[in-house]
């Protein structure tokens, strides 16, 4: 399997019919709809994040919206469609509750092993300050 890298990671609903109708889809199109209380959106982005199975890879703590150009983080939020089984044995994603009322600092870690474009990182003296993280596994075609 190719390593998508670089720009190939990126807007795939642009070149893939396929991603194209999953980001499209009538349920999923709905509940965003009804999460940010407006008939209008824009798809911003689409991507693949992949952690492969049994490497060093990983997420560090972060919040999408520090990174997305966006005035404001309010109108903006990520729908991740798993395509795969995402169980906590497997490293499926955690939130911290509430965590997305303000924007956090980050900074850019210089691990290899972060999976993140630039390696954005919520220090960890703010992580502190946030509820206990919540485990969010999901089945192919659930959404988080």
């Amino acid at each position: 399997m190719e390593k998508l890298s670089g720009d190939s990671r990126y807007r795939l609903h642009v070149v893939a019919k396929w991603v194209r109708d999953i980001v499209m889809n009538p349920k999923l199109v709905a509940v965003v709809k009804e999460v940010l209380d407006t008939e209008n959106l824009l798809i911003w982005d689409s991507d693949f994040n992949i952690k492969a199975p049994r490497t060093k890879g990983f997420y560090s703590w972060h919040q999408d919206g520090t990174y997305s150009d966006h005035a404001s983080a309010d109108d903006v939020l990520t729908a991740w469609v798993a395509l795969t089984p995402a169980s906590v044995e497997s490293g499926c994603m955690k939130f911290c509750p509430a965590s997305h009322h303000s924007q956090l600092p980050h900074y850019e870690s210089q691990d290899p092993n972060n999976v993140l474009s630039v390696g954005q990182t919520i220090p960890e003296e703010n992580m502190k300050n946030l509820p206990n993280p919540v485990a969010a596994p999901l089945k192919p075609g659930q959404v988080s």
